[in-house]
C-alpha cells in the first residue's frame, strides 16, 4: 500500500523546518488529471453542449495554458454543476481516480518554506498565488519532499461534502513517495478552481474510488480575489433537472 498514516509531533515538524500555521484558506486541494482533464467525460460534456471553452475541452480546463505555476481560474461558468448526484448536473460522472491512482489530494502540513517566500504570511496562500520564485515562477524548488500529502479514499471524499475549497488543479498525476509520506508537487498546472462538494457516489467494489458532483464557484473565493480574475464569458452555465 502506498498510504501510511503517522502522528507527528508539531514541535518535531517546526523542528524540521515545517509549519501548520492558521490560513485564510480551508485545507489546501490538489486534483490531478484522473479527475479533471479535457478527456474527463464531465467536462466533454460540457464542451458538447457549448457551456464551456466555447465548445473546446482543452479550453474549458486551460489545457493550452498548461505549465508549472500556472494559476488562471478554470474557463467554467460559476454556477456549473459537474457529476450526477445533484439537480442541475452533468449526465456524464465526474470521477476521482481509483486507489493508488487517487485523483484528488490534500496537503494539511504547510511547508515553512512556503510561508517565508511569500508575498503574505500564510504559506497555502502564497503557493495558491504562486508569486514568488520556487512556486513554477523561477523554478519549482519549493515544490519537492512536501510532508503529508494525502491522497483522498472514499471515506475521505465523503466528509468532503457540504465544504467549498479552492483547488489546484494539475496537467498530470501527482508524484507521491510512502514511506515516508511525501509528496512531489512539481510539474505543469491548469489553474485553480473554486469549488462546492455537493456529493459523493456510492463507493463501487473494487479499486475505482466513488463519483463526485460539485459546484464551481466564483474565482474570487481563491484568496478573496488576489489571484488572476480571467474569468470566461463563454458558454452558459448548465442547468437542465434530471
Amino acid at each position: 500500500m502506498r498510504r501510511l498514516t503517522i502522528w507527528i509531533s508539531l514541535a518535531f515538524l517546526a523542528a524540521a523546518g515545517f509549519s501548520t500555521p492558521a490560513s485564510a484558506l480551508p485545507p489546501l486541494l490538489l486534483i490531478d488529471e484522473d479527475s479533471i482533464d479535457n478527456s474527463s467525460p464531465a467536462i466533454l460534456e460540457l464542451a458538447a453542449e457549448n457551456a464551456c471553452g466555447g465548445g473546446d475541452p482543452a479550453v474549458c480546463v486551460n489545457d493550452p495554458l498548461a505549465d508549472p505555476g500556472v494559476r488562471d481560474p478554470l474557463n467554467l461558468l460559476p454556477g456549473t454543476i459537474l457529476g450526477i448526484g445533484h439537480p442541475g448536473g452533468t449526465s456524464a460522472m465526474l470521477f476521482t481516480g481509483q486507489t493508488a491512482d487517487e485523483g484528488w489530494w490534500m496537503v494539511p502540513t504547510i511547508p515553512a518554506s512556503w510561508v517565508a517566500a511569500g508575498p503574505t504570511g500564510d504559506g497555502a496562500l502564497n503557493y495558491v498565488l504562486a508569486k514568488a520564485a520556487g512556486f513554477g515562477n523561477d523554478g519549482e524548488f519549493l515544490l519537492d519532499q512536501i510532508p503529508d500529502v494525502n491522497p483522498l479514499d472514499a471515506a475521505e471524499l465523503e466528509s468532503l461534502v457540504g465544504q467549498t475549497f479552492c483547488a489546484v488543479v494539475y496537467d498530470s498525476d501527482i508524484s507521491f513517495n510512502n514511506p515516508p509520506p511525501l509528496g512531489n508537487l512539481q510539474g505543469a498546472t491548469l489553474g485553480i478552481l473554486a469549488l462546492k462538494v455537493l456529493a459523493v457516489g456510492v463507493d463501487p467494489d473494487g479499486s475505482v474510488l466513488p463519483d463526485i458532483t460539485i459546484e464551481v464557484l466564483d474565482p474570487g473565493y481563491c484568496g478573496n480575489g488576489k489571484t488572476p480574475a480571467r474569468v470566461s464569458s463563454w458558454g452558459g452555465v448548465k442547468a437542465i433537472y434530471r
